[in-house]
């Protein structure tokens, strides 16, 4: 199953471990091929419960566009994947207004029919997102999607999970256990500033 394209910068932007994976990044951070961020954050996180990291030269860990996303894992089906991206763009300003009034007219552009569990901002750890919760209301469309978007110093960050209305039940705890633990602490070697405080919203 492929993930939809990141549509979301100038309308341009879509979509087991419970240990942190930082060992992971530092090996797509290295001399090895795999997806570079060059920015001034330091994201922490957990994946989903009993997902699997997807190794950067792996199919499903390729966007639609040929490039890699920053971190892909996998459930133990193969048939859901949690996927963040995390993109610096130096010379460019981004809006978080602008994502929330972009987002939705772009989805429902692109996907006929789509039905909206929740749409609009929410506040993880400090940091405000723009969440959708969403699927095709075409009874025969078995696709389900999270898409959790935000911007902070001048990077884009989106945590993108396809999945299926059969198996969204089996996961959605551990989908939004995941979602919570995302802190986007910047990188202390790059800016000074203090630590944010820590807050979950209780629609994820």
């Amino acid at each position: 199953m492929r993930p939809l394209p990141l549509l979301f910068l100038a309308l341009a932007c879509i979509m087991a471990s419970t240990a942190r994976t930082e060992s992971f990044i530092e090996e797509l951070d290295g001399p090895e091929p795999g997806y570079h961020y060059q920015g001034p954050l330091k994201p922490t996180f957990v994946l989903p419960a009993g997902f699997t990291p997807i190794p950067p030269d792996d199919p499903k860990a390729i966007k639609p566009d040929g490039e890699r996303t920053w971190v892909s894992s996998v459930s133990p089906s193969e048939n859901t994947i949690y996927s963040i991206d995390l993109v610096h763009y130096p010379d460019k300003s981004l809006s978080l207004s602008a994502l929330l009034a972009n987002a939705r007219p772009h989805l429902e552009s692109t996907i006929p029919g789509v039905e909206f569990e929740f749409y609009g901002l929410v506040e993880v750890n400090g940091d405000k997102w723009v969440f959708a919760e969403f699927y095709p209301r075409n009874e025969d469309d078995r696709r389900y999607n999270y898409l959790m978007t935000t911007v902070k110093e001048r990077s884009l960050v989106s945590v993108n999970v396809i999945t299926t209305k059969d198996e969204m039940p089996m996961y959605d705890a551990a989908i939004r256990e995941a979602l919570r633990s995302i802190y986007l602490k910047p990188d202390r070697s790059l800016l000074d500033e203090p630590e944010a405080e820590k807050r979950e919203h209780p629609i994820i």
